[in-house]
């Protein structure tokens, strides 16, 4: 985790854990079911013009789901106990980043892996 400007965010904490735990969990999954000789993933956060960045990398393969944004609709899994699950997880996210926070989350492949980048703004903890 990368946090070299100290960054805090006033806000529901619930749903921002929830966040995070399904993306990580989605990354330790591609871990295992790829068989990841060397898995890590970088959390870089910042702050700028009243927004928090926070990225989540990994080095697990990529997203195969085509178009890459559909990731984020229900019922879209790349899982195999997705008849279960029913793909609820990103959509999730997506929802909590969008309703809570009033934020944008997107997702993309970079050479090793998946690449999600949330925009959250800031509080100033008056409130």
């Amino acid at each position: 985790i990368k946090d070299l400007q100290d960054t805090q965010l006033y806000s529901f904490e619930y749903s921002f854990s929830h966040i995070v735990i399904i993306l990580i969990d989605n990354a330790l999954d591609a871990m295992k079911n790829r068989a990841i000789s060397n898995p890590h993933m970088i959390i870089d956060i910042s702050h700028h013009d009243g927004m928090i960045q926070i990225i989540f990398e990994d080095n697990c393969g990529g997203i195969e789901q085509k178009p890459i944004e559909s990731i984020f609709d229900t019922e879209i899994s790349s899982k195999h106990s997705s008849k279960v699950t029913g793909g609820l997880g990103l959509s999730i996210v997506k929802l909590l980043v969008n309703e809570k926070f009033g934020g944008t989350i997107t997702a993309s492949n970079t050479r090793e892996g998946a690449k999600f980048i949330l925009h959250l703004p800031m509080d100033d903890g008056q409130h």
